[in-house]
């Protein structure tokens, strides 16, 4: 999505560290060895066989369902696979470059080791360093005075992380953790902003003490249900994530922290936006994508600085007159939900660059579109439309235009074909043959 692609740059300019994401990978880890070197074999041979598969449909599927009837017939659970950053200096490339002052970033595969290797510490212009499958009980830098990040992925430690005191680590980042061994606090890292706890496998997200300063929270692709009324407690805060959870449920609290900007709830289980979450008057980018919210309170009109905005993919059937009062919108997402109209209101947002409302059941044509003059990004795509008032449309500043699958009449189509015309002589991106999707 185009807002976590400008946060992630942000956030690596601040950081002074050029590096690379990486997304791991998934793989079954089974209860006894046996069954473990059994599914080893078999990928194999599924692997080698899919390399000539290319062509044979029921080969293919022949393969697909082995797999799927090996997994539902014994005892797994999906461990997180993690390559090392290429942006990284290896451990193991360590001996062959003469100069320790000139490398700044280390990653090491530790093979589960308790503890990080002595040579690791005569590095001591190290600024970022990547631990992958350790037994850390207790991350020690000591004499590494210049770490600002620090990434620990498959960390199954006996007991609870202890993080290093006084260090000058600001950005942290903890994935795989499948033993539950999180650290209990996180205060001694007082320079810490970021803190990455994504792909942790939790189900809850236990009090833990926090520096003063932290800014931005990471707890994306857990098992979480619950937003914890702690967290309000973390007044820093600019920036929190609950992307990919299962959020049933956001306990009052959170509505505390007076200058959060970004809260994300995308992919997760909400069924109404909590009315507490309306009192956060500084959020400006808001993002609710995927989930099963059928409607949207008045209550939105306290959302003044609210920027960008995602409600798609929801069971949203209306939007109030009051977001017309959201004057500060940018982008506006709606798409994929069972929408009919849009209030007369939505022509008062005009500082909108990017406006979808496509993959609904818009029959007539909104009414405040023609006061959108900003408008760089429109899609009214796979709707009901089957007329366009086109002459008191200004897109004077469109970039690109989506009006495909809609059974627009003989008529309004005539005049389409006649604009497109003039629009792509204009180097306006047009798609108006798309086919006809259905609203989810």
């Amino acid at each position: 999505m185009v807002v976590r692609v400008r946060i992630l740059v942000v956030l690596l300019l601040l950081s002074g560290l050029s590096v690379q994401a990486q997304l791991p990978a998934q793989r079954p880890v089974f209860s006894n060895r046996a069954d473990s070197a059994a599914y080893a074999a078999l990928d194999a041979k599924l692997n080698d066989r899919f390399g000539h598969a290319i062509g044979n449909e029921k080969l293919v599927d022949s393969i697909t369902l082995a797999r799927k009837n090996f997994l539902d017939t014994h005892s797994y659970r999906w461990r997180y696979t993690f390559r090392q950053d290429p942006g990284f200096t290896p451990y193991q490339s360590l001996k062959s470059i003469k100069n320790k002052d000139s490398i700044t970033r280390i990653s090491i595969v530790g093979g589960w080791r308790t503890k990080l290797p002595d040579s690791i510490y005569m590095y001591k212009n190290l600024e970022a360093l990547e631990l992958i499958d350790f037994r850390l009980s207790k991350l020690r830098l000591k004499g590494l005075k210049k770490v600002k990040r620090v990434s620990i992925n498959n960390n199954f430690a006996k007991k609870n992380l202890k993080l290093p005191k006084r260090s000058s680590i600001s950005w942290l980042t903890i994935r795989g953790d499948e033993t539950g061994k999180l650290p209990k606090s996180y205060a001694n890292l007082r320079k810490l902003a970021i803190l990455n706890l994504s792909r942790n496998n939790m189900t809850s997200f236990d009090e833990v003490k926090m520096p003063k300063g932290i800014a931005r929270i990471d707890l994306s692709v857990n098992n979480l249900t619950t937003v914890p009324s702690w967290m309000g407690k973390l007044q820093s805060l600019n920036s929190l994530s609950f992307s990919n959870n299962r959020i049933e449920r956001v306990e009052p609290g959170i509505e505390k922290i007076k200058g959060l900007e970004e809260l994300s709830f995308y992919r997760n289980n909400l069924s109404e936006i909590p009315s507490h979450l309306y009192s956060m008057t500084s959020l400006k980018v808001v993002d609710l994508y995927y989930n099963r919210i059928p409607k949207v309170s008045p209550e939105i009109a306290h959302w003044k600085n609210v920027e960008i905005l995602y409600l798609s993919n929801n069971a949203l059937y209306s939007i109030p007159e009051e977001i017309g009062q959201l004057t500060k919108l940018r982008e506006l997402y709606l798409h994929h939900n069972r929408l009919s109209n849009l209030p007369v209101s939505i022509g008062n947002l005009h500082d909108v660059t990017i406006l979808r409302i496509n993959n609904n059941n818009m029959v007539e044509w909104p009414a405040g579109l023609s006061q959108l003059t900003q408008l760089g990004n429109f899609d009214c795509s796979s709707n009901q439309f089957e007329s366009i008032p086109i002459t008191d449309l200004d897109f004077r500043n469109m970039k690109i235009l989506s009006l495909g699958g809609n059974p627009w009449s003989a008529e309004a189509r005539k005049n389409i074909d006649l604009w497109v015309r003039v629009l792509r002589d204009n180097n306006v991106v047009v798609h108006i043959d798309a086919p006809r999707r259905k609203s989810n």
